[in-house]
């Protein structure tokens, strides 16, 4: 992906950010503070699916992460300043000089400075977990018990969640204020010039993320070795970097790491992959299994609640059975099975319309015949 060139919080198009530009169209201020992987681009999909809009991202990059221009001509992107207190201040100024219609969170840090320390004058609040932090494994049962009775508070402050899977949704609804919950389904558009998959079936076992605890790799790694175990001789691809300690890991039980990739990059390996495993120990709703099956691929992946709720079929519990599910998939026939359960998987998951949701979320009324959206003192709410 191309880097995006580092920003001023204050130099972007509002000036000192002293004033609206247009208040006869509705502004959506988009708050991030990890900006890149899937969030960049499921927040990207979402301000190309309502143009008409305002839209205003303000965001934090994280040190070494790669985020392609997708933005440009459709949004403003504006950083946000390093450290907490920092970005916090950042988003109440924003809010206050801005004056949004609606403010859209993306993730749990934008989602308590949103939520917790800024006044909204009367915007719309709007949540996009992204994955709830009270699902991580990697830290103890008191912790998550902490971290949703965080969410819990919050609910109260929140107009609308915009959930990424069926199983956010149904995590969102079990919250105690009854807030507007819709699932957004995620666009996936290929590239027009994007090869078509070729016809020998030797291409590797593929994976793509960060190299995070979240993306559990040892999983990855033991279901690599246990495939050579059985007789596999496929290579196993990691596409992605991150944490050092697990980039070795991986490295050492056989498995090929990239590093990080252009999303270009990253759509060509798919198309010569022979399968892609997703491996996650929890997940909001993950984008790249819909890519891979985009593409043609046959999915094989952990069983765990978001991606069963989505609609995978093809589910292991343990690295041997995933290994074995693999391997399985040198058979033509079974793999051709596999490729068309993919199939079915893409067309139920993107069958609803993203702009439709978003506008529900957003409490706004369809485009009118001038092209202008109604701002939310007009909108339907």
């Amino acid at each position: 992906m191309d880097v995006l060139p580092k920003r001023s919080f204050f130099m972007s198009r509002f000036g000192p950010l002293t004033s609206r530009p247009d208040r006869s169209t509705a502004l959506v201020l988009h708050v991030v503070e990890a900006f890149g992987g899937g969030v960049a681009a499921v927040l990207t999909d979402y301000v190309a699916s309502l143009p008409e809009l305002q839209h205003v991202v303000l965001a934090y990059r994280r040190p070494g992460v790669q985020i392609g221009n997708g933005l440009h001509g459709r949004a403003e992107l504006i950083d946000l300043p390093d450290g907490k207190l920092a970005q916090i201040r950042a988003v109440q100024d924003a809010v206050n000089r801005l004056r949004p219609d609606v403010i859209h969170a993306h993730s749990s840090y934008a989602g308590g400075y949103v939520r917790l320390a800024t006044r909204r004058h009367d915007a719309r609040i709007v949540y996009s977990p992204h994955c709830y932090s009270f699902q991580r494994r990697d830290v103890p049962g008191m912790a998550r018990a902490g971290f949703w009775m965080a969410e819990a508070a919050l609910s109260f402050r929140t107009d609308a969640v915009a959930a990424v899977g069926e199983w956010e949704k149904e995590l969102a609804v079990r919250l105690p204020k009854r807030s507007k919950v819709v699932l957004v389904p995620h666009r996936v558009q290929l590239p027009a010039d994007l090869p078509a998959p070729p016809l020998s079936n030797d291409g590797p076992v593929v994976t793509v993320g960060r190299i995070v605890p979240q993306k559990d790799p040892s999983f990855f790694a033991d279901a690599a070795r246990d495939a050579r175990l059985l007789g596999g001789d496929r290579e196993w691809r990691w596409v992605g970097g991150g944490d050092e300690r697990l980039e070795r890991l991986l490295r050492d039980s056989g498995v090929t790491v990239t590093g990080w990739r252009p999303r270009d990059a990253v759509l060509r390996e798919l198309v010569g992959a022979h399968a892609y495993v997703h491996t996650a120990a929890w997940e909001g709703n993950p984008v790249t299994v819909l890519e891979a099956a985009s593409v043609g691929l046959p999915i094989v992946a952990r069983d765990i609640p978001p991606v069963r709720h989505a609609g995978v079929e093809r589910l292991a519990s343990t690295p041997i059975e995933l290994a074995q599910m693999v391997l399985e998939l040198d058979d033509p026939l079974r793999r051709k099975i596999a490729m068309e359960e993919a199939a079915s998987f893409v067309s139920h998951t993107t069958a609803r319309s993203q702009s439709g949701a978003l506008r529900d979320l957003y409490g706004l009324a369809a485009p009118s015949t001038n092209g202008r959206v109604p701002t939310r003192a007009s909108a339907v709410r």
